[in-house]
């Protein structure tokens, strides 16, 4: 059993809210399935693509054109969107 609450015994059966990080293919199915509230997933697919294409800019240019230090936003899987959710990777 992967789900977040397998280890909660009785106290599961009260209103307790299970939040993930990073957003699993476990964690996306336990939503789905109503185990667990939402995951926070941090877009390891954005953030990639992002320094490919920023290390070509900066071997072919010298420079990126950008801060060093930038921000990608995380997304809120819930039900509501969890089927847009693969292999972390959230189809927008």
């Amino acid at each position: 059993d992967r789900s977040p609450s397998r280890g909660l015994g009785d106290v599961y059966k009260r209103q307790v809210y299970i939040i993930g990080v990073d957003g699993s293919n476990d964690m996306r199915d336990n939503i789905k399935d109503g185990k667990a509230l939402a995951t926070a997933l941090q877009q390891i697919d954005k953030i990639t693509r992002n320094a490919v294409t920023q290390a070509n800019d900066y071997l072919t240019n010298g420079t990126t054109g950008l801060e060093e230090k930038q921000l990608v936003d995380c997304v809120v899987i819930t039900k509501d969107n969890a089927d847009k959710l693969d292999n972390f990777v959230f189809a927008e």
